[in-house]
């Protein structure tokens, strides 16, 4: 067991952590995983955020498309950003030059 690679990925998490969850947040923000059937819109805006919570719990059906977005994006737009940045910040964390960690992302971003 290698402390420091540990205590490197434990860096890396919490330096990602906080923008992926931003991101994963605004997704479903703009593509609501479960969406409300037509009769019970109106209840939908209710006073107290767990109304709507609850109303989505109980009558909130998956919405296919949206989940199918959000997939997609995740998977490609996520998933590279990610990827970018694990070369990046391991790179920096390891104290490899900038023009060392520039080469390997242009060597991933071309494959």
């Amino acid at each position: 067991m290698d402390l420091a690679q540990i205590l490197q990925f434990m860096l890396f998490t919490a330096i990602v952590a906080a923008p992926n969850y931003i991101f994963q947040t605004v997704l479903e923000k703009c593509f609501p995983t479960r969406t409300v059937p037509e009769p019970f819109l109106e209840q939908v805006h209710a006073k107290d955020k767990k109304d709507d919570e609850e109303l989505l719990r109980k009558h909130g059906q998956l919405d296919v498309r949206n989940t199918v977005i959000k997939f997609f994006l995740d998977q490609s737009l996520s998933a590279t950003t990610n990827t970018m940045l694990f070369i990046v910040v391991f790179g920096l964390i390891k104290g490899q030059s900038f023009e060392y960690i520039r080469t390997a992302v242009s060597t991933v971003s071309d494959a």
